[in-house]
């Protein structure tokens, strides 16, 4: 299988989503003006882009992500894999009384497969692998909680 193929197929599926998000506010005359959206894996890349635009519509955007970074949005830094961070964001958001309307979860981590490799359990060690599940998945799964 070649990984770089699939990684490639992977970062257009995620533009695909977001392009397909887009098309569906403009075209279907859907407004999210006034309300209040989280955006997870703010700092770079298509969720820094899908931010400055819901905020250029109006949308109150506050952002989270591991690094922060000079944006015209409200940002937070957030590192969803550590439970003091994420305990310190519900706090903030309990008292300050902060309620969202909707949430954008685009925070993910990969590590670089080693690309030689055949089998798919080699391509990571299980440290990799595990850091990949505490960001993509239980992290995800933590601030769900915390905002539901």
């Amino acid at each position: 299988m070649d990984l770089k193929f699939l990684n490639n197929n992977l970062i257009i599926l995620k533009i695909y989503n977001v392009l397909l998000i887009f098309y569906w506010i403009k075209m279907v005359n859907f407004s999210l003006t006034g309300k209040n959206i989280l955006i997870i894996g703010s700092s770079s890349g298509l969720g820094e882009t899908l931010a400055k635009y819901l905020y250029k519509t109006n949308v109150d955007i506050m952002g989270i992500s591991r690094t922060k970074s000079q944006n015209i949005f409200k940002q937070l830094q957030i590192d969803i894999s550590k439970k003091e961070d994420l305990k310190n964001f519900k706090i903030y958001l309990e008292s300050n009384k902060i309620k969202f309307d909707g949430v954008i979860l685009n925070a993910g981590i990969s590590s670089e497969p080693k690309l030689k490799q055949k089998d798919m359990y080699k391509l990571q060690s299980t440290e990799e692998f595990l850091k990949i599940l505490e960001v993509n998945l239980i992290g995800i799964y933590s601030i769900m909680k915390i905002i539901e």
